[in-house]
């Protein structure tokens, strides 16, 4: 089965199926250079987008999710590891939901990560 994989930030990416990603107005430019259905627009040579709209390029990757005899494989795409701070273990995944309703894979060292700050906070906010 062909999905994306969406950069939501370093660390946590989310699995989009194709139709998502024609139906998102961000993304759907990018899936059209990826793919090759579009030209990219063309601006003067001196012309560049802003840094955040460029680097979005770099945030949606084609994948092939395939289900073997133990379940479902999804290659979490290698070039993301690049984004993360090097003490993380880039084997250890959590595969969650979002609460909009997205399959979701975070490495498992920042959801902790995460997770740890919220208790702190909650721990603060008590008398």
């Amino acid at each position: 089965m062909s999905a994306w994989v969406y950069l939501i930030s370093p660390g946590r990416m989310r699995i989009l199926s194709d139709e998502e990603v024609k139906q998102d107005p961000l993304l759907e430019p990018i899936r059209s250079l990826i793919v090759n259905e579009s030209e990219p627009p063309k601006n003067g040579s001196t012309m560049a987008e802003d840094l955040t709209r460029a680097a979005f390029v770099a945030r949606l990757v084609p994948v092939s999710l395939t289900l073997p005899s133990t379940g479902w494989r999804v290659p979490v795409p290698r070039v993301f590891e690049t984004y993360l701070p090097l003490e993380y273990n880039r084997r250890a995944f959590s595969v969650i939901f979002s609460v909009e309703g997205y399959l979701e894979i975070w490495y498992t060292q920042l959801l902790c990560n995460i997770l740890s700050d919220e208790k702190l906070d909650r721990k603060r906010d008590q008398p």
